[in-house]
């Protein structure tokens, strides 16, 4: 009888220690991967200069006009195909595409390489008005695992489908999973 205590105390000890080691690697994992939306501060200085965040605006415009004419109700998700953190944004992502197509949004992928010089971090997603107007560029959401419980497009978007001529929501200050980006 007390081989069988002992046998099932080294067998809760071995798995206990597995856990306890498991989480302690997770938890190192999970901080290793996090990372400032805008590590270097390129969109916050555009924030902070009206004349700026307008040039701003005007080129990242000029650029998606270029590729893919209007603007109007337009969602694009960009991505880098070498981020390991767009898997872990594609079940928001398509809850994203939901949501705004039953709010009259055509969406669109767009890699990239189109915006690198634009966009500090990946995956982010861009979104324009009715007006053709930019309503929110950033991430998904913050925190590790980028999903809707942390998101912060649908409370950026939301306002302007009621009131037009919002200011942009230009999200610099988020912490989560992201791939910085080396402007080429």
């Amino acid at each position: 009888m007390r081989s069988l205590d002992l046998g099932n105390a080294i067998i809760g000890g071995v798995i206990f220690i597995w856990l306890f080691a498991t989480g302690i690697a997770f938890y190192f994992f999970s901080q290793s991967s996090i990372e400032w939306f805008d590590a270097k501060g390129q969109l916050l200085a555009i924030q902070s200069n009206q004349t700026l965040q307008s040039e701003y605006e005007t080129k990242l415009a000029d650029t998606l006009i270029g590729e893919f004419g209007q603007l109007n109700n337009r969602v694009f998700h960009i991505s880098d195909e070498d981020c390991s953190c767009n898997r872990l944004a594609e079940p928001h992502k398509a809850e994203l595409d939901s949501w705004f197509k039953d709010k009259g949004f055509q969406t669109s992928e767009l890699p990239l390489a189109v915006l690198k010089s634009l966009l500090p971090a990946s995956p982010a997603v861009i979104v324009f008005d009715k007006n053709g107007q930019l309503t929110y560029l950033g991430p998904y959401s913050s925190g590790y695992l980028c999903n809707k419980e942390n998101s912060v497009v649908e409370l950026a978007v939301a306002p302007s489908l009621q009131i037009d001529d919002l200011p942009a929501v230009i999200n610099s200050q988020a912490q989560g999973c992201f791939c910085i980006n080396s402007p080429s």
